[in-house]
């Protein structure tokens, strides 16, 4: 069994985070990748990495602007040396999802990363369509929220 962390990453969590999972994703800032490189350092381990991408470049949401993405992602791995794997988005609500899920797979591709986690319960079958690797159905699972 593999834990995966999904959500937005608090900086005074991150070592839990970090000591409790294999893979994280959203990550979207660079405070954040710092201190994951310097657990990586303490904890003598590597993990492996989403990067979080807001493609419709909301600003109340969490992600690294589309923009932007390219040179967070280069940074991610050539400078702080992560184990970069995949990438994920959460498209804006009205919205279409599929122009959201393929400007991620296009990103991913520049880097040959191997996963995109996209796609929620409502959207899910479009973003498997468009090529994401993990999905994320909580709802579909467990029922709306109260």
């Amino acid at each position: 069994t593999r834990l995966h962390f999904v959500g937005n990453i608090q900086s005074k969590k991150t070592e839990k985070i970090f000591q409790l999972c294999d893979v994280i994703h959203s990550i979207d800032r660079e405070k954040i990748v710092q201190k994951l490189k310097s657990c990586e350092h303490e904890y003598k381990m590597s993990k492996e990495y989403f990067i979080q991408i807001n493609t419709g470049n909301e600003p109340q949401k969490s992600g690294v602007f589309l923009d932007k993405s390219e040179s967070f992602i280069d940074k991610c791995i050539t400078e702080y040396n992560l184990k970069v794997t995949g990438l994920m988005c959460i498209p804006p609500q009205n919205a279409n999802p599929e122009e959201h899920f393929l400007k991620l797979r296009d990103v991913g591709k520049n880097f040959k990363l191997p996963y995109l986690s996209m796609g929620m319960s409502d959207d899910f079958k479009i973003a498997i369509k468009c090529g994401a690797t993990h999905v994320r159905v909580g709802t579909k699972i467990f029922g709306a929220r109260s």
